[in-house]
């Protein structure tokens, strides 16, 4: 197209006039109101828009995007880091308000190895290693793997996570063998985000025990009886603690000291930072069960068919109760609405048990049909455990022991949740399952 022609004192006129509107325009916009000056300028970030108001346009979006990034934020910060959900290995989660059977099914991952123990979450990722000692990190919202690193050839235990540096600590009971009472096992440091491994402490007897990272130092036990504290930044031995006993399980943390029994039926306390033995106390029997701390009281099963309540401060027995079979089942302990402080542990008898927390008393017992050796999970108002012999898991009322849930698979540690699901362990396969009316 071909415009008019105009004179040079045409086009002086239409400049001079030119910018004495736009001066006035300036002038409005600098003496409006805030509220004014939205209204004046938002036609300009809007003109593209032909379905609503430009100020409804512009405000809505930019309130909605924020308050969906704070969530997602928050959701992705969400961190189980030890098996147990936290250093007291309480095995409670009751960040999860409101989640609890009927589920329906999101995804599911098959394994090629056993999967004994639970996983570990940190914001949308699901950590964990199998009993071929594969270590995977899994999307949680797809299901899908992401990267996995093979650390050894044989492993019973979860990783634990330190957040802050981005690492995750696993150990091995063995590089060089794949069954049981194989050894030549170690603990390794790897990166959460690729699975580098950043450095191994080798540990010549194996180890299964789920270690405890605090600050600096990473705890764990091994098969030939000795409590360790490595340097978490370069696997480096601060001390070693030596109880004349297989060290199986992992130990918990509280107040600055480490607690835990062995297989020669002596439980203990130490110093944290130092290694020094604070008390110990000898029931006898085997502890493989990992134990849970809470209400002054580390709870603990015993393979005598016992359950133990030592006082944190003394190591005094303050009650123990009669599983009528093995304790190997490590306790989850909640305080429930209706019932109070429980403490949820499974036998060998196949029972689930829920008992007092200050005195021991049962408050119920369910039974589930086969022997019960991982530990049980409390996740809102449900109790979960798996059954070893006749696998299925099975789902609790936690405060009258009402069945409200059963899934034919799983054998040992049952679950593990985040704020939107639970994470089921079968056998081999990972299920993530959501509340059905959601």
């Amino acid at each position: 197209m071909q415009f008019p022609k105009f004179s040079r004192s045409t086009w002086i006129g239409v400049g001079v006039l030119a910018l004495l509107i736009a001066a006035g325009i300036i002038y409005a916009v600098a003496a409006a109101s805030p509220r004014q000056r939205s209204a004046v300028t938002a036609p300009v970030t809007t003109t593209a828009s032909t379905t609503a108001p430009a100020v409804t346009t512009t405000a809505t979006p930019s309130t909605t995007t924020a308050t969906t990034a704070v969530r997602h934020r928050r959701r992705d910060n969400f961190t189980v880091a030890f098996y147990g959900n936290r250093r007291s290995r309480t095995r409670d989660f009751p960040e999860a308000p409101g989640l609890n059977p009927p589920f329906r099914l999101a995804w599911k991952l098959g394994d090629n190895a056993l999967l004994e123990f639970p996983a570990t979450i940190w914001g949308n990722n699901l950590y964990y290693i199998d009993d071929g000692a594969t270590v995977k990190r899994v999307n949680i919202r797809t299901g899908k793997r992401i990267w996995q690193r093979h650390v050894g050839l044989l492993s019973a235990s979860s990783p634990s996570l330190d957040v802050h540096r981005r690492e995750l600590f696993v150990s091995v009971l063995s590089l060089t063998g794949s069954t049981i009472g194989s050894a030549n096992g170690e603990v390794a440091a790897l990166s959460m985000l690729s699975g580098k491994i950043l450095w191994r402490f080798p540990v010549p007897s194996g180890t299964e025990s789920s270690p405890m990272v605090v600050g600096n130092s990473v705890y764990f036990g091994d098969q030939g009886g000795t409590e360790y504290s490595l340097n978490a930044r370069t696997g480096r031995e601060n001390w070693a603690f030596q109880t004349g006993g297989s060290i199986k399980a992992g130990a918990d943390y509280q107040g600055g000291k480490l607690f835990f029994g062995n297989y020669a039926g002596s439980f203990y306390a130490l110093n944290a930072r130092t290694g020094a033995e604070v008390w110990s106390a000898s029931p006898g029997g085997e502890f493989y069960s990992t134990p849970a701390v809470a209400y002054g009281h580390v709870y603990v099963g015993n393979n005598n068919d016992y359950a133990y309540a030592f006082d944190l401060g003394t190591g005094a027995v303050a009650w123990s109760h009669n599983l009528g079979g093995y304790g190997y089942s490590g306790p989850a302990v909640a305080d429930i609405p209706g019932l109070g402080p429980t403490v949820y542990i499974g036998s060998y008898d196949g029972y689930l048990y829920a008992l007092n927390a200050a005195s021991g008393a049962s408050d119920w017992a369910a039974y589930v049909g086969g022997a019960i050796s991982g530990s049980a999970t409390v996740v809102d108002h449900t109790v979960y455990v798996s059954t070893v012999y006749a696998p299925g898991s099975y789902g609790f009322n936690a405060r009258t022991g009402a069945r409200v849930f059963h899934f034919p698979d799983g054998s040992y540690t049952t679950v593990l949740a985040d704020r939107n699901a639970v994470f089921l362990m079968g056998n081999y396969v990972i299920y993530k399952l959501v509340p059905a009316k959601r």
